[in-house]
């Protein structure tokens, strides 16, 4: 008994030939049919054909298959798009079927412009939504943004019906998230505060920008930075806290063979001695306690600053109040903050925080690692004649070292490759440096 194929054209393909040729081409429907015909003589199948554009005929023509066809070949035509019938129909005959197009199903449209496919979004359930959505959104043809949000949804989408989230606590998350979104301001970030004291600003920074032996490690930027810092030379004085205890800041940068790097770009900023940044201030006459600096010749490079101390992260607005619900303090270990540019290096965001500080093992926002921490030096004599501080006053001293771009990015890839394989993603691409799914 031989083998017989049915091959279904949808509403609109008896018009091939005459329709839009410059999309579908000269050649009819009934050319098409002849040539398939011809090639299942030539292999000893039967070929059925068939063209409506009406869904219910479709259907029909479907169910008449069982019994009489191995095997079915459709272009649903518009239907494609729209018909639920016409796919439940294809799945209740059980025969296997290859659904075809003339053209890319991404560019039907008569004016060229991508025309995607729809799911069709209705009667959607627990079981089934994530899915739709996944879908819908697979449309973009970013494979990064597409990759992200799909793996963001089938998360959020798992948190609900793993928690079996009620509608009380859906929409208490959305007002404590608009107004985390009310607070911020151009000086004051409560979303990364809100992403600090969850632990994601510390986790985004060491896979994005990992640093390997002997550079310095990254940290929090925290919601204090600011593009305000003028540009000053080196043995500037940075604070003009009256109240703060002096400390001199010295300081070299090298890359990772020890050499000293100079022309690196040098963004500092702290507190003053009552654990307030300047932008906290309302009405301050300008920056303070922060300056944007160059490595000399020598990958050196000081300044005159105070005495970091510890500070609360403020908790006069939704971050806070969630600290207190959790009974979670809200204070950071005493700090300077740090960040480095320079073409060709990895970009480090980092801190010096003093060693036994109360809060160096409670960091409201998991800042602190054992690399960063320091402790407090006193100046010499021949240091004070040569930087002009008085001599016995406090004494910062660090070696920062910095990593190539090109180390870090393979560093990076490398990580993310062997993470991947460890959570049983699949297969998996790098696409700039980033990894999305690998479909062929």
């Amino acid at each position: 008994m031989s083998q017989a194929i049915l091959i279904i054209n949808g509403p609109n393909l008896n018009l091939l030939g005459t329709r839009e040729p410059q999309i579908y081409g000269s050649t009819t429907l009934a050319d098409v049919e002849t040539a398939a015909k011809q090639q299942a003589a030539d292999l000893g199948v039967t070929m059925h054909t068939f063209q409506s554009n009406h869904e219910g005929a479709i259907i029909d023509r479907i169910h008449e298959a069982r019994g009489n066809c191995q095997y079915i070949i459709i272009n649903a035509g518009a239907y494609t798009h729209t018909s639920v019938g016409v796919r439940d129909a294809l799945s209740g005959v059980a025969i296997p079927f290859v659904e075809v197009h003339i053209t890319s199903a991404q560019t039907t449209a008569s004016n060229g412009l991508p025309k995607a496919e729809v799911p069709i979004l209705k009667d959607l359930t627990i079981d089934n939504i994530t899915d739709n959505v996944n879908l819908i959104n697979g449309q973009c043809p970013d494979p990064r943004l597409k990759y992200v949000l799909e793996r963001l949804t089938q998360h959020l989408h798992d948190f609900a019906r793993e928690t079996r989230l009620s509608h009380e606590e859906w929409m208490t998350g959305l007002q404590f998230l608009t107004k985390v979104g009310q607070t911020c301001t151009e000086v004051r970030q409560e979303f990364i505060l809100l992403s600090d004291i969850f632990g994601l600003s510390l986790l985004v920074d060491s896979i994005d920008h990992p640093k390997p032996p002997p550079s310095t490690e990254g940290t929090v930027l925290g919601p204090f930075h600011s593009h305000e810092a003028q540009p000053a030379p080196n043995g500037s004085l940075i604070s003009h806290d009256p109240a703060g205890e002096p400390c001199l800041v010295l300081c070299t940068l090298s890359n990772t063979a020890g050499t000293p790097l100079a022309g690196v770009k040098i963004d500092i900023w702290e507190t003053d001695s009552h654990g307030f940044y300047d932008v906290q201030y309302p009405g301050r006459d300008g920056p303070d306690q922060r300056a944007v600096m160059q490595s000399d010749e020598q990958g050196v490079f000081w300044f005159k600053a105070i005495v970091p101390v510890p500070y609360p992260i403020p908790h006069d607005g939704p971050v806070g109040q969630l600290l207190m619900k959790l009974r979670r303090h809200w204070f950071r270990p005493a700090h300077v903050h740090f960040m480095f540019e320079k073409e060709g290096y990895d970009h480090l965001i980092t801190a010096l925080y003093l060693r036994n500080d109360p809060y160096e093992t409670s960091d409201a926002v998991f800042g602190v690692k054992e690399s960063l921490l320091i402790d407090l030096g006193t100046v010499s004599a021949e240091q004070a004649q040569r930087y002009g501080v008085p001599e016995g006053s406090k004494l910062i001293s660090y070696d920062f070292v910095l990593v190539g771009k090109a180390e870090s990015d393979g560093l990076r890839e490398a990580n993310a490759r062997a993470a991947m394989e460890k959570l049983g993603l699949g297969k998996m691409r790098m696409w700039r440096g980033l990894p999305v799914p690998d479909v062929d």
